[in-house]
Order: C-alpha cells, then structure tokens, then sequence
C-alpha cells in the first residue's frame, strides 16, 4: 500500500517539524491584556502602546485605513471576523499572520511541496491520457462511452489543476496568489468532485448497456446451439440501465445546486457582516457535499452490487474494477469533507489542526489515484506509454483493465 507508506511519511516528516506551541486562532502568540482605557500592555514588552479607537471597533476605521487590515470583514459588533489564514490581535485587526504559529510554516511547506509533486505528476499522466483518448476515434455503440470518458478524464484534469496550484501559496498568505484567488482554488473542485463521480456513474452505466451486445451475441448462439443457454436474459439487463439512464437529470440538478452554493459561499465569505450567517452557511455548505457523498456512494453499492450479479460471467471483469475503485474514490471524499468539518472547527492552529490540513491533501490525492486507475490502471503501468496498451482500437472488444 504506497498511499500508507507516503501518508505515514508525511506525518513523519510533520512530526519532526513542529514543535508543541500552539496559538488560539484569535488570539496572538504573546501573552497580552487589554485594559478598559484601550490600550495593551504586552507583557513580554517593557512599555504600553495607545493604539487608535478603530483598532477595538472595526466600525470606527477611518476610509484612509483598510478595514480589518484587509484581512478579514468587520461584523455587525464591530469585531473583524477574519479571513483563514490569519488571525486578530484580541479585539483588533487581522494583521496575524498563520505563518507566526510557531511551527506553521514548515507544515504548510510540507503541504505545498506534496501538492506541487503529487498533483503534478497525476496531472501531467491525466494530460497525457487525455491526448491518447482524443488521438483515437471510436463510432457507434461505444461512442457513448468513449464521450464519457473524455468528460471524466476532463474533469480529473481541472481537478488535479486546481489542487496543483495549491503548491504556490496557503490562502495567500505567502503573496503568490490574492485571498480570493485561493478561495477559489479550494472550493472550486467540490462541484468538480462531483461532475467527476456523475460521468464515472454514467460510464459505469453505458458499460451494463455495452454488455447487452454480449448478450445478443449469445442468443445469436442459441439460435445455432440449442443446447447453449444465456446465464442471464437479455431483458433483465435493459430493464435496469433503463432505469440508471433516469438517473441522468438527478446528477445535473445536483452539480447545478453545487455551483450555485459554491457562488453564494463565495459572496458571503467577503461579504457578509453577520457572523452566525457566515458560519451557519458554512455548515451547511459542508454538510450538504457530505449527505451529496453519502447518498451516492450508498445507492452506487446498494445497486451496483444487484448489477454485477445479475451481469453473466464473460463481462463481470470489465464491470468489477471500475465498481471497486468507483466506491473507493467516494470513501474518500466522504472522509475528505469530514475532515474539512473538523479542520474549521479546530480552536487553535495546533499540531493536530496542521496534521489533519496534510490529511485532507493526502485524500484528494488518492481520491485522483482512484479516479485515474479507472482510465490508467496501475498495473498496467508498463504500457502507460503505449497508446495501443491503454486504449483499444478495436471496437468489439472492450477491456475495463485498459478503460473501457
């Protein structure tokens, strides 16, 4: 299992990194007290500094000073809530830094370093597949597939894109890319993740009606073999993808819902002055990915399963790899958006709040590892480079262990 051995690394290499400071998430690492007059003494410090009126009350910044040092949005009591990545100074601004946490910059080092190499040697293997599949011409009854593939192997590609640019910069703190644009960067691949897992379903779909080919094959054989019986009939099999096609629309209502949630969360994030509104909004955002993953990882395995045994023996192989990895990449996205939720309910920037930011990388990656196993098996790795090994021209004869 080399995803263990790269995760158990990892949370090695962190270990050795951190030390055991911790900071609360909006306090500062000195230990301080405001007093009543306004002004705060440091008690690492040796005098006490005045500082101005709007620095307790973001609503009294004057329009010549960004508010909330441009870090964060002034709520409704005057406080900043700040943007993540950085943190107030007690009642003040957001001019804390992440990167101040004793620790923290090693540990967001070690999760742009894995993000640069991870997601870009998986990007540069999606790049190439994607070349093969376009280099390739398919027609009639695989066509359908064939188009589904390129949408899915698209939808990797952006996915692996938007994870790569992670390697540049951490919700932009380090100045390479705005808040904004890593706000985005972030959010972007959860309605992707799902496009993804819609057209890996659809695919998997078109695979049952595929198969029906096989099965007249074999009552073509019945015809000439009278003592030759078909494992299953041919009516079973289109009955149900009947039923799967519907299913069509239910995945275009929910990646279009995920789109538009995806828009009112960026909004709010820079907007919004009420903090219950931010954060309520948040918990549902994150909730509502989790119930989208729970609900179709459960009816994938409830179904598929009834699927494959009525499917005959002769195309079980081509349906059972990508059934397994299908199920696999959505337990991970399933654990990934349980780990967000924690990850923004974590209290102080500790080493258990960096180790679970390794953890939620480390599942993206494997649910890409997944994903591209279906269009790229692993163990077909000597091939990878054979555009003949990993995309069949002959279109009466479908593989799955070299992408169907």
């Amino acid at each position: 299992m080399h995803w263990i051995q790269l995760f158990a690394l990892l949370f090695l290499t962190l270990s050795l990194s951190f030390g055991q400071n911790t900071t609360e998430t909006t306090g500062n690492p000195a230990s301080s007290s405001v007093p009543a007059n306004g002004t705060i003494a440091a008690t690492n410090a040796t005098k006490t500094v005045t500082l101005p009126p709007y620095f307790l009350d973001c609503r009294l910044t004057p329009s010549s000073v960004q508010v909330c040092s441009g870090k964060g949005v002034c709520s409704t009591d005057g406080k900043c809530r700040c943007f993540i990545g950085w943190f107030r100074y007690y009642n003040g601004d957001c001019s804390i830094s992440i990167r101040l946490v004793p620790g923290a910059d090693k540990a967001l080092t070690v999760i742009r370093i894995f993000n640069g190499v991870a997601f870009g040697i998986l990007l540069l293997l999606t790049a190439w597949r994607i070349f093969i599949e376009f280099r390739n011409r398919y027609s009639g009854d695989f066509a359908p597939i064939r188009n589904l593939t390129k949408f899915a192997l698209g939808m990797l590609f952006l996915y692996c894109f938007f994870n790569f640019l992670g390697c540049l910069d951490w919700y932009g703190v380090y100045g390479v890319i705005s808040h904004a644009g890593y706000i985005f960067i972030y959010v972007i691949p959860f309605p992707i993740a799902l496009c993804l897992f819609s057209a890996i379903i659809l695919h998997w779909i078109e695979l049952y009606n595929v198969s029906t080919l096989t099965l007249r094959r074999e009552e073509m054989i019945q015809k000439i073999n009278s003592n030759y019986n078909p494992t299953v009939s041919l009516e079973d099999i289109l009955l149900k993808v009947s039923f799967l096609r519907k299913f069509k629309v239910f995945f275009g209502v929910i990646v279009s819902l995920s789109l538009a949630f995806v828009v009112v969360f960026f909004c709010l994030y820079f907007y919004v002055k009420n903090y219950d509104q931010y954060w309520y909004y948040f918990n549902f955002f994150m909730v509502y990915f989790l119930l989208c993953w729970v609900c179709l990882g459960a009816g994938f395995v409830l179904y598929g399963v009834r699927m494959y045994r009525i499917m005959p023996d002769i195309v079980k192989p081509k349906i059972f790899s990508i059934t397994v990895l299908a199920i696999m990449t959505v337990i991970f996205l399933i654990i990934e958006n349980c780990t967000v939720i924690s990850i923004f309910h974590s209290k102080s920037a500790s080493n258990d709040f960096f180790i679970k930011l390794i953890t939620f990388n480390v599942l993206r990656f494997l649910q890409v590892l997944c994903a591209l196993n279906i269009y790229m098996p692993l163990w077909n790795w000597k091939n990878w480079f054979h555009s003949s090994a990993i995309t069949s021209r002959d279109p009466n004869s479908i593989d799955m262990s070299v992408s169907a």
